[in-house]
């Protein structure tokens, strides 16, 4: 989920942060499909297949809602949750190129039944959450908290 800048401080994200990770169980997560997005975050990007999706997303909104003055969106951005393959201003016609090189070159490959592997993985476990302040170039963003979630 992203925010505008300062819509909520930064020590009330990571006490959020460490809240929802106490609440949340780590999970197997599997890679959808690979896409074009519309935005620097999401250039080029797989998408990413969550078990229970609405139940993580539910417990995040749920703890970020009371300290927003300006609410949280009721739907989810496009390509969320999504793993970003390339960040930056690609032009719109460069990225279908850029998703054939990938397949081209055996980065990502579809698999028999659905999804695709990126680097030979098809599925990942999700054992933490980072919150991270992602303004300006992104050697520019800083981590502000990593928590692990719940073991099963």
């Amino acid at each position: 989920m992203s925010l505008p800048p300062h819509a909520i401080d930064e020590q009330q994200a990571i006490d959020i942060t460490s809240s929802v990770s106490a609440q949340t169980l780590s999970f197997q997560a599997t890679f959808d499909s690979i896409e074009a997005g519309d935005t620097v975050y999401q250039s080029v990007l797989a998408s990413v297949r969550l078990p229970d999706a609405a139940d993580l997303l539910a417990c995040i909104k749920a703890a970020v809602k009371p300290h927003l003055s300006i609410g949280v969106r009721a739907s989810d951005p496009p390509h969320f949750p999504h793993l970003s393959l390339f960040y930056g201003g690609i032009p719109t016609e460069a990225k279908p190129g850029m998703i054939r090189r990938l397949y081209d070159t055996d980065v990502v490959a579809e698999r028999p039944g659905g999804g695709v592997e990126v680097a030979g993985v098809s599925t990942f476990e999700v054992g933490e959450i980072w919150l991270v302040r992602a303004e300006g170039p992104v050697h520019e963003w800083v981590v502000l908290a990593k928590r692990s979630l719940a073991s099963p």
